[in-house]
């Protein structure tokens, strides 16, 4: 029995083959990075590459005339799709992923669509191979004759990959880090680029033989290299307009000598009044950048204030030092002038709070008539040095001096009167206490003294010279005539080492009371219980 042989093997199917295992053994490992920039699109060019080299070499084992057309005619599912892939890709890899997003990104796969529809149907127009001939086992199809329709694919499909290279060379002049790793993106569809035109022109010198099936598997090597080494969906080029240009900060590189050799769209801002920026000094830009500048420190941070068309701003200047080999440093400013007023709004605030504070505590301790200590305040002090006599076994003397007859002196002058002559009173006792004694008004006509470390004969020296001052005093009425007002004065002194703050001015109220019995203006002690 006759056995038909369909397929064999040529050495001119290793360029295809190649490519078509490159693309597949890479395929896995780039659809676990499909999130990252440009991954999904290089899922999509490695499928369109796989198609157009996989059935090259399908084509090239195969016998019959009929078979290698089919394949030649499904082949131009990735021969007119490939060129809007590499676009696409390079589009997504390079950062301009919203001009997908258009709505007439959808016409890029206008004509590749009409291509493959005129490919499928070719054999009733010839739009695309007006003759097909020249067929030999060892190669795949060889068109001789193309029809009108073949031009208009081709130069399509070359200004697409044109494209895609130029976007990534633009690339390469604003990523100085990424060089090597852009001119791999770069390079892989330019050399697919000259060897499918070297061929379609006439020139191949490979003769009948298509060189772009070989070209596929230099572009894949090279798209490899790049995927392995330079982990090509692990760091992406990040553009100067997204990065540099966009940033808030305002950045000024600077070279050795101070000099202006580049600056962001912030900084642009900052000095628009200046016509001239590049190579001009930063310290003429930037006033108050020369202390920054003379620390001579890596990412040092100072506050700098630079006045503009509008307001003075406030910036957090710090300088970084440029990794070698690059010779200068950046100046980075940032707008902290909203922060500074927020931040002196509060200080603000806590001042007037603080402010507020100390005049309740002023009030809460003070007699707002007299500007003695108020009841409160001294309850607390009498407390403390009776105390602190306690413990150190010290004396301790409390005078209770009352206004006679004050009910007299409102009923006669009025209560303004009154309220002038309890300050007058006040006046009196504060000219003659000690520092270290405490004076404060209980309330109404009384006042208070408290007389720390002092024996009973100090005691009585200050009462006699506190009355005498307060009767010699001349207080003054509506009409200015003089008018005499005395005080009565119950003294005190601690009488046990255990004696109680409360003992000990009960005590001194009930002298008081008994210098008001004794006829008033004088000064009586303290029974001891």
């Amino acid at each position: 029995m006759e056995v038909i042989q369909l397929l064999h093997w040529t050495p001119y199917a290793v360029p295809a083959l190649v490519a078509t295992l490159l693309c597949l053994g890479t395929l896995p490992w780039v659809w676990r990075r499909r999130a990252s920039p440009g991954g999904l699109a290089y899922v999509g060019l490695l499928i369109c590459l796989t198609t157009w080299a996989g059935l090259e070499v399908v084509g090239a084992a195969v016998l019959a005339p009929e078979a290698k057309l089919l394949l030649a005619r499904i082949q131009f599912l990735g021969v007119a799709t490939t060129p809007v892939a590499f676009l696409i890709f390079a589009l997504s890899y390079n950062g301009w992923q919203a001009w997908l997003r258009r709505p007439w990104a959808g016409l890029l796969f206008a004509i590749p669509l009409v291509t493959i529809a005129f490919v499928l149907t070719d054999d009733l127009h010839g739009l695309v191979w007006s003759e097909i001939s020249g067929q030999r086992a060892e190669l795949p199809l060889v068109v001789i004759t193309r029809g009108p329709w073949f031009p208009v694919h081709t130069v399509y499909s070359y200004a697409l990959v044109a494209g895609s290279v130029l976007l990534t060379l633009w690339r390469l002049v604003h990523a100085p880090h990424h060089r090597t790793q852009l001119a791999c993106v770069a390079t892989a569809p330019a050399i697919v680029l000259a060897f499918n035109a070297a061929y379609l022109s006439g020139r191949n010198p490979l003769g009948d033989l298509d060189p772009t099936p070989l070209s596929f598997a230099i572009g894949a090597a090279i798209l490899g290299f790049a995927l392995f080494r330079y982990r090509l969906f692990d760091v992406v080029p990040v553009a100067r307009t997204t990065l540099f240009d966009a940033m808030a900060d305002a950045v000024i590189v600077i070279d050795e000598q101070a000099r202006v050799a580049d600056l962001n769209t912030s900084a642009r801002a900052l000095v628009q009044g200046e016509s001239k920026v590049i190579g001009s000094s930063v310290r003429d830009l930037v006033p108050g950048v020369d202390a920054l500048l003379a620390l001579g420190e890596d990412d040092e941070r100072r506050e700098l204030r630079i006045k503009t068309a509008d307001q003075t701003r406030v910036f957090e200047a710090r300088v970084a030092l440029l990794a070698a080999p690059t010779a200068g440093r950046l100046l980075v400013l940032r707008d902290v002038s909203a922060r500074k007023q927020a931040e002196e709004a509060l200080f603000a605030v806590q001042e007037e709070l603080r402010r507020a504070n100390q005049e309740l505590e002023r009030l809460a301790n003070t007699d707002e008539l007299t500007g003695l200590a108020s009841r409160r305040s001294f309850s607390l002090r009498l407390e403390e040095e009776v105390e602190r006599a306690r413990r150190h076994n010290h004396m301790l003397g409390l005078l209770l001096v009352d206004a006679d007859h004050f009910k007299d002196v409102n009923d006669t002058h009025g209560h303004a009167i009154g309220d002038r002559v309890l300050s007058d009173i006040a006046d009196v006792i504060r000219d003659i206490v000690r520092r270290t004694d405490v004076a404060a008004r209980l309330g109404g006509e009384e006042f208070v003294v408290l007389l720390p470390e002092t024996d009973p004969a100090g005691v009585q020296v200050l009462a006699d010279r506190l009355r005498i001052g307060v009767a010699s005093r001349p207080f003054l009425d509506a009409r200015g005539e003089p008018f005499e007002v005395t005080v009565s004065i119950g003294a005190a002194a601690r009488a046990s080492r255990g004696e109680s703050a409360a003992t000990l001015l009960a005590r001194a109220d009930a002298a008081l009371y008994r210098a008001k019995d004794a006829g008033r203006n004088c000064v009586v002690w303290a029974e001891v219980g």
